[in-house]
């Protein structure tokens, strides 16, 4: 159980996305510019991806296994929610640029992580 609380923080980043994805809001219809959805789902994804290489470094994955396993498991959630979004909801579509958006996103997100992470190793180690 304790092991899985470590992964708290990309459980609830995983989940704030689902539901910003998947349920109906009312501003929805509001656009303050082209293309700003896919803005909003490349930081949704670069969140999901910088959190998830972090709680995983915590825990001693270290190494090109953490960047492979944030990669797949955050790009498949993101075409996930694109499919859900596609046949289980009556108000939203699925979209490949949206896809495309959240798939650069998990790769910015994976390399801020990357980076933040060999500074605070460097600031911590003696």
């Amino acid at each position: 159980m304790k092991r899985l609380l470590n992964y708290l923080p990309t459980f609830v980043v995983a989940c704030l996305i689902l539901y910003l994805s998947v349920f109906h809001h009312p501003s929805e219809s509001v656009q303050l510019f082209t293309g700003a959805d896919k803005l909003v789902h490349l930081m949704m994804y670069i969140t999901l991806a910088f959190v998830m290489v972090w709680d995983m470094k915590r825990v001693y994955i270290d190494g090109d296994k953490t960047k492979l396993i944030a990669f797949v498991s955050c790009s498949l959630y993101g075409g996930l929610m694109e499919l859900c979004q596609q046949y289980f909801t009556p108000f939203r579509t699925g979209d490949w640029l949206d896809w495309l958006a959240d798939c650069v996103g998990v790769v910015i997100g994976i390399l801020i992580a990357e980076q933040i992470w060999k500074r605070h190793k460097k600031e911590t180690s003696f």
